[in-house]
């Protein structure tokens, strides 16, 4: 029955990893990002990380800073793209041609197993909560807070 179980909850895991990458946070990066850069191109970044959840609600300003690159590096590490070191040495926490590779591969569907197995682990901390997604594209002139019922899921967004 555990393993059943298991196996639901990574099945359930990718399809919601599969539903959470959509066309509208798929950004489009033209140029390698680190950082100090500022633009669309960063804030398209920052929503899809945000959707990823390796960045913060709240954190699409358009300018790459450290919480942006520490949200690459856990991404990088994740998809097995570059796990140590430094933007100049390695390129951790540098968007460049081999990050944009890997989020491409995740916004076409085509996930390796080491991004499943990335993913399932932290969707299975609570497999009874429902996923309810950042409104990205929901006009909100300050900050989305995410609002939690009293089992700790996400209940609802927030704009303060």
């Amino acid at each position: 029955m555990a393993v059943t179980s298991l196996g639901l909850a990574i099945v359930v895991s990718i399809l919601l990893l599969a539903s959470t990458t959509s066309a509208a946070t798929c950004p489009t990066i033209s140029r390698s990002l680190s950082r100090g850069a500022s633009g669309t191109d960063v804030t398209a970044l920052q929503q899809f990380l945000i959707t990823q959840g390796v960045l913060s609600a709240g954190s699409a300003t358009g300018y790459f800073g450290l919480l942006t690159e520490k949200a690459v590096q856990t991404l990088q590490k994740a998809h097995n793209v570059v796990s140590s070191g430094s933007p100049a040495t390695t390129g951790f926490g540098f968007v460049g041609k081999k990050t944009q590779a890997a989020i491409a591969s995740l916004c076409s569907g085509s996930v390796s197993p080491s991004a499943i197995r990335a993913h399932v682990v932290p969707k299975l901390k609570n497999p009874n909560c429902p996923a309810i997604k950042l409104p990205i594209g929901k006009a909100c002139n300050g900050t989305w807070k995410e609002m939690k019922d009293t089992k700790g899921c996400t209940a609802s967004w927030r704009c303060e």
